[in-house]
């Protein structure tokens, strides 16, 4: 069982070192589009990340909504999607979507207006919850079948 998880934990250090993400800053989905590049992420990012938020800045003599859209590589593990989605709310960011995705450049073409629904599709992870949690429970899963 030992050796299985120890093959298990490879393979994922073998998934994410390489990984390659979309990489662009923009005012929004359509400039980031054509301006995005390929990004080689380093040994300690794992994800790549997609945000979308607004925020109000305010002037002596006005109010005005600037607004983000980026895509770049990212380490889930150190800080989640799921927590800097709560950051972005805490900060009172408005309209703030994260995603996170865990493979070759799985941000490729993200619509402001479809962004929840693209990335389900892509079965990308909307969620905190690292690969390698997954690939243990499908082991654990396959291991109590088999016994059964």
């Amino acid at each position: 069982m030992l050796v299985n998880f120890i093959a298990i934990i490879n393979i994922y250090v073998i998934t994410t070192s390489g990984l390659q993400c979309y990489k662009c800053s923009a005012d929004n989905d359509e400039n980031c589009l054509y301006q995005q590049k390929i990004e080689n992420c380093s040994k300690y990012e794992n994800s790549c990340i997609t945000e979308s938020y607004s925020y109000k800045v305010e002037d002596i003599d006005s109010t005005s909504f600037e607004s983000v859209f980026q895509k770049k590589c990212h380490n889930s593990i150190t800080e989640s999607c799921s927590q800097i989605r709560r950051s972005y709310k805490w900060l009172g960011f408005e309209k703030s979507q994260v995603a996170c995705c865990y493979t070759n450049l799985c941000n490729k073409e993200v619509k402001k207006e479809v962004f929840l629904k693209v990335y389900k599709n892509k079965a990308i992870q909307l969620f905190s919850v690292p690969p390698i949690f997954h690939l243990l429970m499908y082991y654990y899963r396959y291991t109590l079948s088999i016994f059964n």
